[in-house]
């Protein structure tokens, strides 16, 4: 288990996790689950964070977002592990930006004419829902993803005791034999222009207004906006040849 906090926001204290019965009202049918969304009912942000394939729509919109990114990220992640590319990549950052706001999510079938089964496919497509209010998490969270029939099979109590399905075989602590050499995206890059100036190079990232990059085709034509990022609360800055360790 691997886990990176470097991004995360702390959520005010709110409610505490709630039980939500089984089926019927009762926990005969199944058994009971928990509400794991009540504990960051009230929690929303402006900041623009991450990697340019992984950001949900409502990050690029600008108009704040909630914990709803994390389950839109499991399903690029998942995605990701079947296909060994994310489902919205384009030829460059605005491209990417724009496939993620406008682009259905591609299932094209395996070498031999295989394709990923009718669970995972479902999963998927709930999970890279573009509405946060009716992506799958949005109801009881972290429940709600446990609950679907892809993990039907899956112990969730006895995770940690399961034997995973691959054990890799490191040579040494530098090897990096398990994994295919792919071209990596880099961490959204921020670059203000004044009187002419500003970033240059690949890492330089376009002018954004509320998120969305104005060359983009996203934007309102003819809108002027002094300060693009007034309404964000954070940004992280990766420049070109800086060292960045998440």
């Amino acid at each position: 288990m691997l886990s990176d906090f470097d991004l995360s926001k702390q959520a005010d204290a709110n409610g505490r996790p709630t039980m939500i019965p089984g089926r019927n009202g009762s926990s005969t049918g199944s058994l009971p689950t928990i509400d794991t969304k009540s504990c960051i009912a009230d929690f929303r942000t402006n900041s623009f964070v991450g990697t340019e394939e992984y950001i949900a729509p409502e990050v690029i919109n600008g108009c704040g977002h909630t914990s709803a990114v994390d389950w839109w990220t499991l399903g690029i992640l998942i995605y990701e592990m079947l296909y060994g590319t994310t489902p919205f990549k384009g030829k460059n950052r605005n491209a990417t930006f724009a496939n993620i706001l406008r682009d259905d999510i591609p299932f094209p079938s395996f070498p031999g004419g295989s394709s990923p089964s009718s669970h995972c496919k479902s999963l998927i497509s709930k999970l890279l829902i573009k509405d946060e209010l009716r992506r799958l998490g949005s109801r009881a969270g972290a429940s709600d993803i446990k609950s679907h029939p892809f993990f039907r099979q899956t112990q969730w109590a006895l995770l940690r005791h399961s034997k995973p399905p691959i054990s890799p075989h490191p040579g040494r602590g530098v090897d990096t034999v398990n994994f295919r050499n792919v071209k990596e995206s880099q961490s959204v890059d921020i670059a203000m222009t004044k009187s002419g100036g500003g970033g240059s190079g690949a890492g330089a990232a376009a002018m954004m207004a509320k998120g969305v990059p104005l060359d983009s085709g996203l934007a309102t034509p003819g809108q002027e906006i002094s300060d693009p990022f007034q309404e964000f609360n954070s940004i992280t800055l990766l420049h070109d040849g800086d060292e960045y360790s998440g």
